[in-house]
């Protein structure tokens, strides 16, 4: 893909959003928790812990929804075909 949903950066603290999802405030939400879930545990991968992390605040069910929503949007920026429904 060509551009990420969101990203962060250790150093600087900065969030970055990319600025075609600004529309929904779902998407805002759940990307600044998912930032700062990597910020909080100090690591850029997605595991066990991370996941644990994002799912107490968040609800496990938002949490995959939320994702899956956000991933088909990042699809149709990206003029990505989605046959794998």
């Amino acid at each position: 893909m060509k551009a990420k949903a969101a990203s962060i950066s250790f150093k600087a603290r900065v969030i970055r959003i990319n600025e075609e999802l600004d529309g929904d405030p779902e998407f805002i939400n759940y990307l600044i928790y998912h930032e700062l879930a990597h910020y909080r545990l100090g690591t850029k991968f997605h595991n066990k812990e991370f996941y644990e992390l994002l799912n107490s605040r968040l609800g496990e069910e938002n949490v995959k929804n939320l994702e899956r929503r956000i991933f088909r949007r990042m699809l149709e920026i990206n003029n990505v075909s989605r046959s794998f429904d």
